[in-house]
């Protein structure tokens, strides 16, 4: 799983083995994500959570 997330995060082409629900989950939610993008909502998440 953190080896998909590396992979990610540096823009590299993610082919997972889905061996668990988890994987699979996360593979089909985030395959075509930005990763950046994802970054921005976590901030804007945690903004409005914590504040400014």
């Amino acid at each position: 799983m953190h080896a998909l997330i590396l992979a990610q995060t540096c823009h590299c082409e993610i082919a997972p083995w889905l061996i668990s629900k988890k994987i699979e989950i996360y593979f089909h939610e985030y395959e075509l994500e930005d990763v950046q993008n994802l970054r921005g909502q976590l901030n804007e998440v945690l903004d409005e959570i914590v504040g400014d």
